[in-house]
């Protein structure tokens, strides 16, 4: 089965790698500290995620990324392909481990960023693109904490024994992203 044609009413020749171009949606999946398991990759309209304020990622840049490109080939069958999708599987592991992060299993990681280029194939440029466009994807790993505390200062109330932790992995840019 060949993929889906690029959009049609898209200008590839001339449009600007800085405009922020809406696509079909992000890729997300979900790691349980309690399980060690992750959810199955799943796709989500729009852009935005949903992160705490008490995210690791926002307060002390606790985060990893990678970055990669997917295009079409040309001649015969037109195929899209994505670059070293193992080699950013296995540098994307080894980014998380380093920053204490659960790091994504390489097939979790390579079916999310399959999906999200399947769920996005029509925003793959033509392979015959002066421009030598292409889909870029930005899988992105994300840890959002959460612990109720008790209070700091002997003498006061008791509190709330901290009960868990929740990660987020994200994935994409303008669009494909993995939680």
């Amino acid at each position: 089965m060949s993929p889906p044609s690029p959009k049609a009413d898209f200008d590839w020749e001339n449009f600007s790698p800085t405009k922020f171009i809406p696509v079909n949606g992000h890729i997300e999946a979900r790691f349980s500290f309690s399980t060690g398991t992750w959810s199955a990759p799943t796709l989500v309209s729009g852009t935005d995620i949903s992160i705490s304020g008490l995210s690791p990622a926002l307060n002390y840049g606790q985060q990893c990324y990678e970055g990669m490109k997917a295009f079409r080939t040309a001649g015969g069958r037109e195929r899209i392909v994505i670059f070293r999708p193992e080699f950013h599987a296995n540098r994307m592991a080894g980014s998380a481990a380093s920053v204490c992060l659960p790091p994504p299993p390489q097939n979790l990681f390579l079916e999310c960023v399959r999906k999200a280029v399947v769920e996005n194939a029509e925003y793959v440029p033509p392979a015959d693109s002066a421009s030598s466009s292409f889909l870029y994807i930005r899988p992105r790993a994300v840890w959002i904490i959460y612990r109720p505390v008790g209070p700091v200062r002997r003498g006061d109330i008791s509190g709330i024994r901290p009960t868990g932790e929740a990660p987020s992995w994200t994935k994409g840019h303008e669009g494909p992203r993995q939680r």
